[in-house]
């Protein structure tokens, strides 16, 4: 297993909610005994970015 950061560049125009998501590769032993063939995963709940820099995340028009 690997950890540590990353940083990533997103070029964001306008305020945006962002996530993140990662998949692993082998399921934890008391799972995998219940599930075989499970792959693990996880995400974040969204991160509201203030790209305009007003102080405060508005909600962006939606895209037709």
């Amino acid at each position: 297993m690997r950890r540590g950061a990353s940083a990533l560049g997103l070029g964001l125009a306008l305020a945006a909610g962002v996530a993140a998501a990662q998949e692993g590769s082998t399921a934890l032993p008391l799972v995998a005994a219940r599930l075989p063939g499970f792959t693990p995963f996880a995400f974040t709940n969204p991160i509201f970015v203030d790209a305009d820099g007003d102080g405060r995340w508005t909600e962006p028009e939606p895209v037709p």
